[in-house]
């Protein structure tokens, strides 16, 4: 069966991890190995062993670090009665792989009749006292009795070599760090954090591997020892910056606020001193900081490049314009499936005025098959699977199809295409939706956003220039789909003479101050209840903690578990005040609120994830709803939650509004944006520089 290396992408989509055309190499000898191997199975199910070794021997000559194939190897010499010889290949399979269980089940069979040790002490399970040099190493080797000497050429830098150094010296910490590295790139959580837990150790205060331990515990589901693993490097004297942004981030993500004063002041210091101590995405929450959030932009940035091949440089094509040709627009995301940003997006692909534009979907990332993936995929003239291809033939077939300007709709969240617009494939490229700042590098041209979100003032802290829409930056669907059913707050559970809070954005955005001033909220406020989405266990017990701290009766929170979108948003229309969170306002479910007639509450920061809040009450009409500090949002949501007339006013002025303000005319949006596309090109074409403009204001189409 011919294999399509050029598709390899299982692994290295999962954690970024880009092929180059050494490690596709490896992967067409990893085939040859398999092939060899089943081989060999086919011929120990046929009872022919002998015949079935051949073949194994020949795929271990191939990987010879592979477990699986000396798991084999041994079963085989079993069924030839060579005991002393499957003894070598179990405990080769379990010194290779340290949880191979059915290699130490069979070991453990085997090796006492024998006379021969069954546990393999490998020197990175369990806790060695005194860690085994590379002496003593051999000398268990020999002591558990090989009778095989196997030597095998070994790729520099690949997983093989990495563990057959590490053989030659299994104290070394840089070896087992590095080799904790190229697994974990492999999306090998749980064997990575073994590793990395020997190294430590080895050295508590060995501040890399204490990093990527936290990271690797986050991707897992042990994200509840990252404090933990930090705090001991710490305690140890490590001085990676890393380590309290990742204590941090882990506790806050979940709501766990019991050490956030300090590990938020501890985190934002790390971050002043080294910005790529933090994701960019993460930095987001540290702090209303912009300055601040351009510096961790740019060092993610940097860190994108890192993906990029060797030797690297910007693509280069003769771009040109003929008048009767349609601009090309290509949309590059993460996230063209059932998400937020897609939802939002959705309506203005399909509304694109195809007599001026070609509208191509470019996805990095391959989203699970559902009816809006397929609408948001059936949208575009063009929808181009990216996932799994390097970053280099990803940026070539953006190029080779002529896109005019690149539209990034991710920026530096999960999954983000960042690398790819390093290496510029299309002659403009814009920063739209995805990603509520910059992306820190002058590879992008153009940042879509509004007077509200980032005023002209401003633009020193953004890399792009600044493209000002004329009402609202953010998209939206008309076509949301709402269900019928569950609509009534008893429903829900509340009385129904109850005064519903909502506060339905995603639990990262919490914090202890704003929760203050939701708990005086429902203390000023009889009979209101305050509800949640809440995706995690653990979060609702940490929330309900820290309402019990504050005299605030427990019952009076709700949570709302993760629901399908069209049952969700019928939740708003049980509710009576949204509550927005500062620092990092509401986006989708700001709009999504109004949309429901619900009316939201917001307060106006500084950067542009503070402020989007803002926007979109303004272009919903409502000024009123936005507030600068945290007193005067508290006592507007108190004094609509006490004036029962003032709640049925502003629902009936939302629902009023919403086919007529300039937040949901999605037609009129989609008119100002192709006009920017087509003064981004002009520029282009006519060989200007990218400077910031403004979008007139233009009527409904």
């Amino acid at each position: 069966m011919a294999i399509d290396f050029k598709r390899l992408k299982e692994t290295a989509v999962t954690e970024g991890l880009l092929l180059s055309d050494a490690e596709i190499d490896q992967a067409r000898v990893a085939v040859q190995m398999r092939t060899r191997l089943n081989d060999g199975i086919r011929f120990g199910a046929d009872n022919k062993f002998h015949e079935a070794l051949k073949a194994i021997d020949e795929a271990l000559r191939l990987s010879p670090m592979s477990s699986e194939a000396w798991m084999c190897r041994g079963l085989a010499l079993e069924q030839i009665k060579q005991f002393d010889l499957a003894c070598d290949a179990y405990a080769q399979a379990v010194i290779f792989t340290p949880l191979y269980a059915e290699a130490q089940e069979r070991l453990d069979e085997l090796a006492p009749p024998l006379g021969r040790p069954s546990a393999i002490l490998t020197p990175w399970v369990g806790k060695p006292s005194p860690p085994l040099g590379a002496r003593e190493f051999h000398k268990l080797k020999k002591k558990l009795g090989f009778r095989e000497k196997w030597r095998f050429e070994i790729i520099e830098g690949s997983e093989e070599g990495l563990r057959r150094e590490l053989l030659e010296a299994p104290t070394s910490v840089t070896r087992i760090f590095k080799l904790a590295q190229r697994i974990r790139k492999l999306g090998r959580y749980l064997e990575a954090a073994h590793f990395l837990r020997y190294a430590l150790q080895m050295a508590p205060w060995h501040g890399e591997s204490a990093a990527l331990l936290c990271a690797t515990l986050e991707n897992g589901s042990d994200g509840d020892q990252v404090e933990g693993v930090a705090l001991a490097a710490l305690e140890a004297g490590a001085t990676n910056e890393q380590l309290a942004p990742f204590a941090f981030w882990n506790n806050h993500k979940l709501c766990d606020w019991r050490n956030e004063a300090k590990w938020r002041r501890e985190a934002y210091l790390a971050v002043l001193r080294r910005p790529d101590a933090a994701a960019a995405f993460n930095a987001l929450h540290f702090a209303d900081d912009p300055v601040m959030h351009q510096k961790c932009a740019a060092s993610s940035a940097d860190t994108g490049s890192l993906m990029l091949p060797r030797g690297w440089r910007p693509l280069e094509r003769a771009f040109r314009r003929t008048p009767d040709r349609p601009i090309t627009l290509g949309y590059l995301s993460a996230d063209l499936r059932d998400h937020a940003v897609a939802r939002l997006i959705a309506e203005v692909i399909e509304l694109h005025d195809r007599s001026r534009f070609n509208v191509r979907g470019y996805s990095v990332f391959d989203g699970v098959e559902s009816p809006f993936r397929r609408r948001i995929r059936g949208a575009f003239d063009c929808f181009v699977d990216l996932s799994g291809r390097q970053v280099g033939k990803a940026a070539t077939r953006i190029a080779d199809d002529g896109v005019d300007i690149l539209i990034d709709l991710t920026g530096h969240t999960k999954s983000s295409p960042t690398s790819i617009l390093l290496l510029k494939p299309a002659p403009i490229q814009v920063n739209y939706l995805g990603y509520p700042g910059t992306l820190g590098t002058s590879a992008v041209d153009y940042i879509i956003v509004d007077k509200a979100v980032v005023p002209s003032e401003r633009q020193s802290w953004f890399n792009e220039r600044l493209v000002h829409m004329p009402d609202c930056y953010q998209a939206n669907d008309r076509k949301r789909e709402v269900s019928e059913k569950m609509r009534d707050r008893t429903d829900h559970g509340f009385p129904a003479d109850a005064v519903v809070f909502c506060a339905f954005n995603d639990p990262r955005k919490l914090m202890p101050d704003i929760f203050d001033v939701w708990m005086r909220i429902l203390v000023r406020v009889p009979n209101s209840f305050l509800w949640l989405y809440s995706p995690d266990e653990r979060i609702t017990e940490n929330l309900k903690r820290e309402t019990t701290a504050r005299g605030v009766d427990v019952e009076r929170l709700k949570f709302a578990p993760f629901a399908p979108q069209a049952e969700h948003l019928a939740r708003y229309h049980a509710c009576d005040l949204f509550l927005d969170t500062p620092i990092y306002t509401g986006h989708t479910t700001a709009s999504d609120a109004l949309w429901n007639g619900c009316p939201l509450v917001t307060i106006a920061g500084n950067s542009f994830a503070a402020r989007v809040g803002a926007s979109i009450l303004r272009a919903a009409g409502f000024p009123e709803l936005v507030t600068t500090s945290y007193a005067e949002y508290e006592e507007l949501a108190v004094s609509i939650g006490l004036d029962a007339g003032l709640r049925r006013d502003l629902r009936k002025r939302i629902e009023a509004a919403r086919d007529t303000c300039a937040l949901f005319d999605t037609p009129r949006f989609t008119r100002h944006l192709e006009w920017a596309y087509e003064h981004m090109w002009d520029e282009y074409v006519a060989g200007r520089e990218p400077q910031s403009f403004e979008v007139p204001s233009l009527p409904r189409p």
